[in-house]
């Protein structure tokens, strides 16, 4: 993961949080994204691993934007 290997090397500590929503027919996976309890980025998907990858890749988006407007 690319999150996983940005925030070790910027000495940031992250957290992803992930929890199912709809009927059992029907789940819906919702992660978000935390850099030093702020959060960064949100995904959903069909499956845990699925939500958990848009929302790192939101995350990282986030992180790029800013890399641009700031650097």
């Amino acid at each position: 993961m690319r999150l996983n290997n940005y925030a070790e090397g910027a000495h940031l500590s992250f957290r992803i949080d992930s929890n199912p929503r709809g009927p059992n027919n029907a789940v819906v996976w919702l992660s978000v994204v935390y850099i030093n309890d702020e959060e960064y980025g949100r995904g959903e998907g069909p499956n845990k691993r699925v939500a958990e990858e848009n929302a790192a890749n939101a995350a990282l988006r986030v992180i790029n934007m800013y890399r641009v407007l700031y650097v």
